[in-house]
């Protein structure tokens, strides 16, 4: 799902999607236009200058506005500069669960506006007092691995033995693959990981499996991790939960998720619930808060004593082989040649 923002500015116009509950303006330096950008923004809209589509209400809030803004019950796209939130404020809580889109224009990340890759977006100043708005992984700063190739290392967001770090451990186990797997135990330690392994080790390749889902407040230092070793890449997904939840062996449940999307703080959190949701009391069942990853995701059904109408003879491929996970597979099943056959050379 996604909603798109349009300005028109007389003769020009220029926009945004909205994919979640939050949106980020992020700026990398001061004086790029930001604060500009929010005053000026709201005076020619004020003004009639300045026309805004979008499918919802389009709001200017400050300090002095946001709560009775917040507390009214149609949801609004509003738009709020760095000054009027922060993680002190009082307001934060009210911002996190309420319904509305935040559009948070800001330099320093002072807050938690849990942006996803997609929705970060930065500012482009053309001339003429005209601006216009760009993805701001436009260019690939924060390196996404379109196709994996070699890795020598794999590091997780998750803590060991769970969600994607146990999969991937399991994957390792399973098909005897010559990887090394890091685990983080964090996002926000990603960075230093990073910077302590690649310190040492500058050749090798990383694949860092993290959720792009809710990655604003990490963006800047990993992409100066990015800058300073060219090989660090990021795997393109939201989550590892919707990965599972997109894959094939959770579709032949045949059970939908009927919530809103943008009803959630995070998409990271929409694909935790939706999958809690889908599995629950089946033998997929997952639970984000749980220490391991149920072996029904791993383990091959021919080694299974439960039969069940989930049975299938390729549990790789019913978990990965979709369009989350189709780069993994890939990676996976290559990687899984090679060693054959070199196994069998000896």
């Amino acid at each position: 799902m996604k909603e798109y923002v349009k300005f028109r500015d007389r003769d020009y116009e220029y926009g945004f999607y909205i994919y979640s509950h939050y949106t980020t303006i992020l700026g990398l330096e001061s004086g790029e236009g930001k604060t500009w950008m929010f005053d000026s923004l709201a005076e020619r809209y004020n003004e009639g200058i300045v026309s805004i589509e979008a499918s919802y209400p389009v709001i200017f809030a400050d300090s002095v506005n946001l709560l009775n803004i917040l507390k009214t019950e149609d949801r609004s796209v509003i738009f709020v500069d760095e000054i009027s939130i922060n993680k002190n404020s009082q307001y934060l809580g009210m911002v996190n669960s309420s319904k509305h889109f935040i559009v948070a224009i800001t330099r320093a990340m002072p807050f938690r506006a849990n942006s996803p890759l997609c929705g970060i977006y930065r500012i482009i100043t053309v001339g003429n007092g005209r601006f216009s708005i760009e993805k701001i992984n436009k260019y690939n700063d924060l390196r996404i691995a379109d196709d994996i190739g070699m890795v020598d290392v794999v590091v997780t967001e998750a803590a060991e033995n769970r969600s994607e770090h146990s999969y991937i451990m399991e994957c390792k186990k399973n098909y005897n693959l010559p990887f090394e797997v890091i685990s983080a135990g964090g996002k926000d330690k990603i960075a230093g990981i990073l910077y302590k392994y690649t310190k040492l080790n500058k050749q090798k390749k990383l694949l860092v499996l993290m959720d792009l889902a809710n990655v604003s407040s990490q963006y800047k230092i990993l992409i100066k991790r990015c800058k300073d070793n060219p090989n660090i890449f990021f795997y393109p997904y939201a989550s590892f939960e919707e990965l599972l939840y997109k894959s094939r062996l959770v579709e032949h449940l045949n059970k939908k998720h009927c919530f809103n999307p943008y009803d959630f703080c995070t998409l990271e959190r929409y694909y935790e619930n939706a999958l809690e949701k889908v599995t629950r009391g089946s033998n997929l069942e997952y639970t984000h808060k749980q220490p391991l990853l149920n072996k029904c995701y791993t383990d091959e059904c021919k080694n299974c004593n439960k039969k069940c109408s989930l049975d299938c003879n390729d549990k790789l491929s019913q978990v990965l082989d979709s369009p989350v996970g189709k780069r993994l597979y890939n990676w996976i099943r290559n990687l899984q040649k090679k060693t054959t056959r070199k196994m069998d050379c000896f």
